[in-house]
């Protein structure tokens, strides 16, 4: 099954996050939050010889890591303050 690991990234940070914006992952709120940043981040997929490993570094790059925080943080702004 071809899976893009951004959508595992971007799922893996906003539960680490969502105590500190008070957010139900069973809510509307969450599902929109999360579409909205995986919107505006690129997909990763891996090709199926891809070792786990590989997979592995892409979730857990530091960089990266900020880039969703950034994403998610932005999604949450237009989600719970619209002008």
């Amino acid at each position: 099954m071809i899976k893009n690991y951004m959508e595992v990234l971007v799922l893996d940070v906003i539960n680490e996050l969502k105590k500190d914006y008070g957010l139900d992952e069973n809510s509307m709120e969450f599902e929109l939050i999360q579409t909205l940043a995986l919107n505006n981040l690129p997909p990763k997929y891996f090709p199926p010889n891809a070792s786990e490993g590989e997979k592995k570094s892409f979730l857990l790059d530091k960089q990266r890591h900020i880039m969703v925080m950034a994403a998610i943080a932005r999604a949450v702004e237009l989600v719970k303050y619209p002008l």
